[in-house]
């Protein structure tokens, strides 16, 4: 569909090499179209962190556990691409909406993570050394601050802190639920409607995203003994 109307419009215009970048500019509009903010936005951020140490804690050969303040919303990563995707449940054999882990940017900040260990949920509350991850939205809703904080037996350990991080709010997948009859259904169908397509992908995933992976990479070799 996207190139089909591509096509027409550069159908307007006469001469090659203009109906050449008529048509590849279409297709980048039309691919794009209610993102295109959102990725210029990618394509001129300039990511910036915040981190602290004050103790270390031991690489673990065993997962990471990790808490988190579940918030009504998703922090972006690469808020260019669709912020739902497809899921599916084994429970109800049902799909169903979830986050797209190619733009969530807490599946890109644990994915940082995975040189010290691989990174879950926490399931023991006592376990000694863990995360915490806190989202704190502005009070326009359109972004968030993000918090990762590493604990031993004594309290915080150290604070890696991120600002204005693109926030989509009222995100029903932060608390999936079997089946797409979800409360959120057609903020979630048009997302993907208009976003889950070939050209918003490769832009999306072309352009650098938002988590300021330098500085955190140079907090995990500071937080963690090697």
């Amino acid at each position: 569909m996207v190139v089909m109307l591509a096509v027409w419009l550069a159908g307007f215009v006469t001469g090659r090499l203009a109906r050449m970048g008529a048509f590849l500019a279409g297709l980048v509009v039309l691919g794009l179209n209610t993102h295109l903010p959102a990725a210029i936005g990618q394509m001129t951020a300039r990511p910036e962190a915040t981190w602290w140490v004050d103790r270390k804690i031991p690489r673990s050969k065993d997962a990471i556990y990790y808490t988190t303040k579940f918030v009504d919303g998703m922090p972006l990563d690469r808020p260019t691409l669709a912020a739902v995707d497809w899921g599916a449940s084994e429970r109800c054999m049902c799909i169903r909406f979830q986050a797209n882990q190619s733009s969530s940017y807490r599946h890109a900040l644990l994915a940082g993570f995975q040189s010290i260990a691989p990174a879950q949920m926490m399931g023991n509350a006592n376990h000694p050394y863990f995360l915490t991850y806190t989202v704190e939205p502005t009070s326009d809703g359109h972004s968030a601050a993000i918090t990762v904080e590493t604990h031993d037996q004594h309290g915080v350990a150290a604070t890696f802190r991120q600002p204005n991080v693109p926030f989509v709010p009222i995100a029903a997948w932060s608390q999936p639920v079997d089946g797409v009859d979800t409360p959120a259904f057609n903020r979630n169908a048009v997302d993907l409607l208009l976003h889950d397509n070939w050209i918003a992908q490769g832009i999306g995933k072309w352009l650098p995203g938002y988590l300021a992976r330098m500085q955190l990479d140079a907090f995990i070799v500071a937080a963690f003994e090697p």
